[in-house]
């Protein structure tokens, strides 16, 4: 009975353990909401945008069939500065989202160690309190017991552990696996990020590129 009484004060620890494990995880919920939320609004002003560049796209097709007027000139210059304008913002939208991911990401990084070493340490006390078990012999343990149910019911106890340290074992696989591939996306929507703040320099540069030739283009028209 000494060593039933035992066992369940271990597995009591190890709930007790597991509690104070979770409140960060609680105090961050919030927080991760609010970043899918703001993942899904960027998103949803990318569609937008590129709803409008691709119409912005078509209007340019127009103009090739227009008499090369100065008037037709000017329009199609204002369009495509539109146009570069959309493509900016769509730029921008996707290194607000890629930033938003990687913060997210990254909560989860830490959300995930934090289960990881909740689950070794639980897998620890199972496997410390089943080596205790360990260490008696069947004999020993009928005599600590007052009767040969409660000798049943300890066995049984120590079989759950035993299942119940094959589970953890198997969470603790399947949480460092997800662990690395979060770590991986991790990086790659880093990669990404520098990719995009380059290629919003490019668009920015073009962009101030064809305002100051609508401006040569007015200011000859002017002379």
């Amino acid at each position: 009975m000494f060593l039933f009484e035992k066992f369940k004060k271990e597995l009591a620890v190890i709930a007790i353990f597991s509690l104070f494990l979770n409140f960060p995880v609680l105090a961050r919920a919030e927080t991760v909401d609010d970043l899918k939320s703001q993942i899904q609004q960027s998103q949803n002003q990318i569609r937008e945008l590129e709803k409008q560049i691709a119409a912005f796209q078509e209007a340019l097709k127009d103009t090739k069939s227009e008499s090369a007027t100065l008037k037709s000139q000017i329009g199609k210059m204002e369009t495509q500065i539109r146009k570069l304008q959309a493509e900016v913002s769509l730029t921008q939208a996707k290194i607000s989202q890629t930033s938003f991911k990687i913060e997210d990401l990254s909560s989860e990084i830490e959300t995930r160690n934090i289960e990881l070493e909740k689950q070794k340490a639980n897998l620890g006390r199972i496997l410390f309190a089943i080596d205790e078990y360990d260490q008696e012999t069947p004999f020993e343990m009928i005599l600590k017991n007052q009767n040969f149910s409660d000798f049943l019911n300890q066995a049984q106890y120590v079989e759950d552990l035993q299942n119940n340290l094959q589970q953890k074992v198997r969470g603790v696989k399947e949480t460092r696996t997800r662990l690395e591939e979060q770590k991986t996306e991790y990086e790659n929507q880093k990669n990404q990020l520098q990719e995009l703040n380059q290629e919003l320099k490019g668009k920015t540069s073009v962009l101030d590129n064809q305002r100051d030739e609508k401006q040569d283009l007015l200011a000859t028209t002017k002379n």
